[in-house]
């Protein structure tokens, strides 16, 4: 049962971590892999913030037991 909590909780800070802020997720998986200054796109981060967004409400689906 705890696992599950921790678990949930675990994906619900990751979640809301990608939801508030996308660039810094971005800057620091990402950014590495270009050569140029180009930068990010509007689509990655509108594609993170709704993974995050996803995976907020999973983690706290899974944290209150609506989800095994």
């Amino acid at each position: 049962m705890w696992q599950s909590v921790v678990g949930g909780l675990f994906l619900s800070v990751i979640g809301l971590l990608l939801t508030i802020s996308p660039q810094g997720v971005w800057k620091a998986t990402e950014r590495w892999q270009l050569i140029s200054a180009a930068g990010k796109s509007k689509t990655v981060m509108i594609v993170l913030r709704t993974v995050g967004a996803v995976m907020t409400v999973v983690g706290l689906m899974v944290c209150f037991g609506f989800l095994e």
